[in-house]
């Protein structure tokens, strides 16, 4: 039996898509491991064709939409673009009109396919989908749907204008985040990819991740040079902004690496406060000047400047965040800078690779880690250290806290590397007190701190990560190395949070099961689901931490057994070379199945 395609565009649409959904990935768990995009194709048919279908969506089976959802999607269309500010705009040359009609097209295309998504009543929950600008495939108006996790995407600050007005009849999008930035630039380059013969049949092609998260940091900070200033007072520069603050981060002056504020706002901003005025504007993009430069600001005094020239130095009061058109540029170390927005950071950038400040502690997470690393502790005795480890989080400085079972017992071990105190209860006053020197704050499960200033010990350990600094790598080795129930909590001086040991979330048995269960009954059905096959192996994929060594066993023989199945019914089609679920050493059922976990409480 041949797999034939009913929804049919092209003859590369799948593989086209399972390409796409690779790169999303691939793209969107740099910014955030927490993200599990979610990708499918959209193409409406321009002219009735008897032997194609009015719309079409891939995959076509087994979604949770289906083709007929997007059959008056250009009728919809038609209906939206009186509806917008530039169908006022009139154009005398033919050619020229033809292209701004098409573009309105286009454009009310994708608000009414994004229209019947958000109505589709089996849409996901907690979702928000964006198409790429339609692009003409064998007939069809085709686009790329990415759908990305509310709750990843609300734990990052994002800016409120997205929009900046050229005229009464035209307004140009701005990035308000870097997510949203990487999103563009990523729909950008799925509309690219259509646009070649044969879409789909080189899934490899296309920039990489790296390039991409460049060109997003780009477009992120000419955004922010739009927000901040006219573009005719930024006229004459060939590099942007982004270009200029890599440079000035890049180049030492007299030997020594530059740290301070550059302030981008418009020359005569209100509530920029000019202390010292140059004669005349230094470029910005002559890198040993500006970097000179940077040398006159302090903590309360920076360089002011667009995404051309400096004028001075300046301070800030009086500012109104919600105008969004003041950001700070601090460089914070050599090849390392952060944008920043009323004191939220928004973007941070190690040479010259932009990427997002990681999220504020996930409590509910942290509370229940507790709980499972200490079975004996309290819920009371869970939000106390809770509360500790929030107040941790503040220190500008960086800290780490170490609670551990054995405290006292660890104090007097380490005690030659260490300042022991008599036995107090923190309160998180105290605990800002203790937190500005060298080395860890070591507390037991009761909140009682019995030594400051410890020099951890412990055997280097292959999970650490030399891109990190020693507080971090400290933290793995001594936790790895310790018997008794222990965490630390290490608070970056960059305002990262990284918890040790990072347990993984636990889950239901029950769901092992299921998804077992419905791999059987797949492999048992005459007429193969390959597009549910694909979604449940995905699933055991991505929780093979959690199987036993008979799961293991079973499962291999059910993927391999529907696989062989597969290859018979398509011998010339693409096969997938599986390597076998193996048993995680590091598992422990009684710590990560939660029916196991419910029995210690």
């Amino acid at each position: 039996m041949a797999y034939t395609i009913r929804h049919f565009m092209w003859g590369y649409q799948q593989l086209f898509r399972s390409g796409q959904g690779l790169q999303v990935k691939h793209l969107f768990q740099a910014l955030d491991a927490r993200f599990d995009p979610q990708v499918f194709v959209v193409g409406v048919l321009t002219q009735d064709r008897a032997d194609r279908c009015r719309a079409c969506v891939e995959p076509e089976a087994h979604f949770w939409i289906e083709s007929e959802a997007f059959n008056r999607v250009l009728n919809r269309a038609q209906e939206i673009i009186p509806t917008d500010p530039e169908s006022e705009v009139w154009v005398s040359h033919p050619l020229a009109q033809e292209w701004h009609s098409e573009k309105l097209l286009k454009r009310a295309v994708v608000k009414a396919t994004e229209e019947v998504i958000e109505a589709c009543a089996n849409r996901p929950d907690g979702m928000t989908y964006s198409a790429s600008w339609p692009t003409m495939v064998e007939g069809f108006l085709v686009m790329v749907v990415i759908g990305l996790q509310d709750a990843v995407l609300n734990s990052h600050p994002r800016l409120q204008i997205g929009e900046l007005a050229l005229s009464p009849y035209r307004r140009f999008k701005v990035p308000v985040s870097l997510i949203d930035s990487v999103l563009t630039e990523y729909l950008g380059d799925a509309t690219e990819e259509l646009r070649k013969p044969d879409p789909g049949q080189d899934i490899l092609s296309g920039r990489s991740r790296d390039e991409v998260l460049r060109a997003a940091g780009q477009r992120m900070m000419t955004g922010v040079a739009q927000r901040a200033d006219s573009w005719d007072n930024q006229q004459g520069c060939e590099k942007g902004l982004f270009d200029a603050c890599n440079q000035i981060a890049a180049t030492k002056y007299e030997q020594t690496t530059g740290s301070g504020t550059l302030l981008v706002a418009r020359q005569d901003h209100p509530a920029v406060h000019r202390e010292v005025a140059f004669k005349t504007p230094v470029n910005i993009h002559n890198r040993r000047a500006a970097r000179k430069l940077l040398e006159l600001t302090d903590q309360r005094t920076a360089l002011h400047l667009n995404a051309k020239d400096a004028w001075g130095l300046a301070t800030v009061e009086g500012y109104e965040r919600h105008s969004e058109d003041i950001f700070d540029v601090r460089i914070t170390g050599l090849h390392q800078w952060e944008l920043a927005h009323g004191g939220t950071v928004l973007m941070r950038v190690r040479d010259w690779l932009p990427s997002l400040p990681k999220p504020s502690i996930d409590v509910q997470k942290l509370r229940v880690d507790l709980l499972r690393i200490f079975p004996d502790l309290t819920d009371e005795g869970a939000e106390l250290l809770v509360g500790l480890v929030e107040t941790g989080e503040k220190e500008r400085h960086g800290t780490m806290l170490v609670i551990s079972s054995e405290a006292e017992a660890e104090a007097e071990r380490l005690a030659s590397q260490a300042t022991r105190l008599e036995p107090c209860q923190l309160t998180p006053n105290a605990l800002s007190r203790l937190t500005p020197i060298d080395g860890a704050v070591l507390l037991d499960v009761n909140g009682v701190c019995h030594a400051i200033g410890v020099i951890l010990d412990g055997l280097a350990d292959k999970a650490g990560d030399p891109a990190r600094g020693a507080r971090y790598n400290s933290a793995l080795r001594y936790v790895a190395t310790r018997n008794e129930p222990c965490m630390a909590v290490v608070v970056s001086e960059d305002g990262g949070v990284d918890i040790v040991p990072a347990l993984r979330p636990p889950v239901r048995r029950a769901d092992i099961d299921a998804v077992t269960a419905q791999l059987a009954s797949i492999s048992d059905t005459p007429v193969l689901d390959r597009e549910r096959f694909a979604k449940l192996v995905d699933w055991l994929e991505a929780h093979a931490f959690y199987l036993l060594a008979e799961d293991c066993e079973r499962l291999n023989s059910i993927v391999a057994r529907i696989d062989e199945k597969i290859a018979a019914d398509d011998p010339e089609g693409f096969h997938i070379i599986r390597h076998p679920l193996e048993p995680h050493p590091g598992f422990d059922p009684s710590f990560y199945y939660e029916e196991e976990l419910a029995k210690t409480r």
